[in-house]
């Protein structure tokens, strides 16, 4: 790894599959970015969503807005069940 002056940027090689490297180049194409300031992007994002819940008895809990609407547990059930949307 190789740090570049005062600034936060790291040098390194990844070895990205190749259906990630391509949506991750035509991210960057399309956004006018280098492919290293995209992929950084990305990986801050899955970082962060990955904070954004805990676990408790072994199942996910999020937070949600106070004002969040409620699904009730019968609608929940039809929805798991791909009855709705």
């Amino acid at each position: 790894m190789y740090l570049w002056g005062n600034d936060s940027t790291v040098r390194t090689t990844l070895s990205l599959e190749d259906d990630v490297y391509q949506a991750a180049k035509a991210l960057a194409d399309a956004a006018g970015e280098n492919l290293g300031t995209v992929v950084s992007a990305l990986a801050r994002k899955a970082l962060k969503s990955q904070a954004d819940f805990a676990v408790k008895n072994g199942l996910p809990v999020f937070q949600m807005p106070a004002d969040a609407p409620l699904i009730p547990g019968d609608q929940a059930a039809r929805i798991m069940a791909g009855e709705e949307k």
